[in-house]
């Protein structure tokens, strides 16, 4: 009986220290080479931050900032009337190359390269049109678009939804 006790108290000690050890929580100052790191949930599906270098930063006006995992699930909600997030101060994009942010409104954004992302088949931004023109002549993509030129079908077709 004590030894079973003993076995009991070791197994559940062991259980205990194993699952109380800390999960390494992301911070802000956390970085990979240049992609910070922040921990979020993505707006649109939920996934984990688990790609930064697909990550998609709006911040309202009223300071509220909100993530999104990849240009995908960004311009899925950014497309569509009603959810769309109102008073926009800034949107932040990462440049495929070398994943510097740098604001949508200045992205040129491939579609049809097949590349894929944390979602599957991904719009692909670049900080200038001759980045997105090479992208898109490597790659056999269809189409490049500026921010402002996307629409709820557009991101459907894109996405082949």
């Amino acid at each position: 009986m004590k030894k079973y006790l003993l076995n009991l108290l070791i197994i559940s000690q062991l259980c205990f220290f194993a699952c109380s050890t800390p999960k390494k929580e992301l911070k802000a100052e956390d970085e990979i080479g240049d992609v910070q790191l922040i921990d979020y949930d993505c707006h649109n599906c939920g996934m984990p931050s688990d790609s930064p270098e697909w990550s998609v930063a709006l911040k309202e006006k009223k300071g509220e900032e909100i993530y999104y995992c990849s240009p995908r699930c960004f311009l899925t909600v950014y497309t569509d009337e009603k959810n769309r997030p109102q008073d926009i101060l800034s949107i932040e994009v990462r440049d495929y190359t070398d994943k510097q942010k740098f604001p949508a409104e200045k992205a040129w954004f491939v579609i049809g390269s097949g590349v894929k992302g944390p979602m599957g088949i991904d719009i692909v931004p670049h900080k200038t049109q001759d980045a997105a023109e090479k992208f898109k002549n490597e790659t056999k993509a269809r189409q490049i678009l500026k921010l402002n030129e996307f629409t709820a079908e557009i991101v459907k077709q894109a996405l082949n939804k």
